[in-house]
């Protein structure tokens, strides 16, 4: 007994060890955060959501560049058209909901085009049927930081710059906006690769591509066939009907799923939760070869749907499940 006894100490000791090795520090400024470990013992990227979104306003230079001082393995953005074909950062189809209130004007803008009608004309109006200028003319930063939405060429510019990961999801809210919005993504990336001096495989190495559409992602690869787009289907685990952004479609149906995924080379980015379902679910796709990446509802603090309040011991399940990559709101899910 006694040398069972031993033997399972030091057993234990080998397993706490090798979990304690996990951890992957990193070797530059962002030394002071860590990454988790896969079953593979490679790291899993911890993305912000939007940027650092719990703390500054949602796809904005503020909050991409706080993700990246704050340790970030890579940020998450969304994607919008203008008329004029200018792919931008923005998620809502209109700016109305992250307009500055009371500020909503940029402070260049004429005293003369402050009347209260244009100001609502612009922000209630989808993008794709403003100009790029008129989008430019709202303030979606802070009272004291004024900004407009980013061109995307000029975040994905950046990002890359700084080997910094990111994560693009294609809003196509109206079918009208459909064409223009895949046009406009397809420039963006080609203009990035342009002004870098770079070659497309080399930026396309830089960016996840995420939609709840699966068409959107075969067509956009369809677009760029030169290069092998890293291409994440959305997908979701079950149907809130109290949740105006759930659909029926959303919802992850394995034996339809797997086959669409295969056919056109994607692979999951799976709403999170902890219930047996979901882990079961998250397991099938990495048993059956697909990558896998999650991602988070709000703020766990603040939602009361969220299955886990802490957020590292989420990540660390997420990652022993072999997930790729974590999106996250909060910047103290990517803190040490």
């Amino acid at each position: 007994m006694k040398l069972f006894s031993k033997i399972s100490c030091l057993s234990n000791c080998f397993v706490i060890s090798k979990a304690l090795t996990c951890f992957v520090p990193k070797a530059d400024k962002h030394s002071l955060y860590y990454n988790y470990c896969r079953p593979d013992s490679t790291p899993m990227l911890r993305l912000a959501h939007r940027g650092a979104s719990a703390e500054y306003p949602e796809n904005a230079w503020l909050a991409f560049l706080a993700a990246y001082e704050n340790g970030a393995d890579g940020y998450e953005l969304d994607v919008q058209v203008t008329l004029d074909q200018y792919a931008i950062v923005l998620h809502d189809p209109t700016l109305r909901r992250t307009a500055v209130k009371g500020q909503e004007w940029m402070p260049w803008v004429p005293t003369e085009e402050r009347r209260l009608e244009n100001l609502n004309r612009i922000l209630d109006t989808p993008t794709y049927l403003l100009s790029f200028e008129d989008t430019q003319k709202i303030n979606v930063g802070t009272q004291h930081n004024h900004e407009s939405p980013p061109l995307l060429s000029k975040v994905l510019v950046w990002a890359v710059e700084r080997n910094f990961f990111g994560l693009h999801e294609i809003k196509v809210d109206d079918p009208k906006a459909r064409e223009l919005t895949l046009k406009a993504y397809e420039e963006a990336v080609v203009e990035a690769a342009r002004l870098l001096n770079v070659s497309l495989d080399k930026i396309a190495t830089m960016f996840n591509l995420i939609s709840f559409d699966d068409t959107v992602l075969e067509d956009l690869q369809n677009r760029l066939p030169q290069v092998e787009l890293n291409k994440f289907w959305v997908r979701e685990f079950r149907y809130n009907p109290k949740d105006a952004l759930d659909q029926a479609s959303y919802v992850f149906d394995p034996g339809k799923d797997f086959a669409r995924a295969k056919e056109i080379g994607a692979h999951f980015d799976v709403e999170s939760w902890d219930d047996a379902q979901a882990i079961g679910w998250i397991r099938m796709m990495v048993g059956a070869g697909f990558r896998v990446g999650t991602w988070v509802r709000g703020e766990p603090k603040k939602d009361a749907d969220w299955p886990a309040t802490d957020g590292d011991r989420f990540a660390r399940l997420m990652a022993s499940l072999g997930c790729e990559f974590f999106t996250s709101n909060l910047p103290e899910d990517m803190k040490k």
